[in-house]
């Protein structure tokens, strides 16, 4: 039997390594899923209609003060990443988390303990969405059968929480209204730029 060098052994774990590596790889193109990676998403759409029916939930944004106090969703209260890491969070609680950036909301999902995670769902697009999907959204002029019905129901709730509309012959917009957040992943959100209420 041949005996193998400390070098040789270290290249051989190596190699080792590298085949299973590879063999995750391929078993899981987009990375293994876990619970703690997939959270659970909610449309703008859906958490208007929860906030409009005044549901019990407590609505948190992750982002810096200034830019909360220059504009934030209708019930939101203003949370840091450390601050809900330093204290926690009542368990038994609703909670849906959103920023700007998909990285943050990431951040803290990985970090929420299970019991957390249970009862807690991520704001699909986040922030920006809330304001370009829902504020201030680009809807077909014309619209038949479903699409008439999501175009409607964006537009009475775009009314309700004082945005406005805008209005295009292309109907291919609503498909994002549709998306089923069950088979939804993260979005990639990392836009920057102020939102400031449009009109008078």
């Amino acid at each position: 039997m041949m005996k193998l060098t400390l070098n040789q052994k270290l290249a051989a774990m190596a190699l080792l390594l590298a085949v299973a590596s590879l063999i995750v790889a391929l078993a899981f193109p987009n990375g293994p899923k876990s619970v703690s990676q997939e959270p659970r998403f909610v449309s703008v759409l859906s958490l208007a209609e929860q906030i409009k029916n005044r549901e019990p939930l407590v609505l948190i944004d992750l982002r810096e003060p200034d830019l909360y106090e220059e504009f934030h969703l209708p019930t939101a209260v203003n949370m840091s990443l450390n601050e809900i890491q330093t204290n926690g969070l009542e368990p038994g609680v609703t909670y849906v988390f959103y920023s700007a950036d998909d990285l943050l909301t990431r951040h803290l999902w990985i970090s929420l303990p299970p019991g957390i995670k249970k009862r807690s769902s991520i704001l699909y697009g986040g922030v920006h969405d809330w304001y370009d999907r829902l504020l201030y959204p680009t809807l077909p002029l014309v619209a038949s059968g479903e699409d008439s019905v999501v175009a409607e129901k964006v537009n009475a709730l775009t009314r309700f929480y004082g945005g406005q509309a805008e209005f295009e012959n292309d109907s291919t917009g609503l498909a994002y209204y549709t998306k089923d957040m069950g088979k939804a992943s993260w979005p990639v959100v990392k836009r920057v730029g102020k939102l400031m209420r449009k009109g008078c």
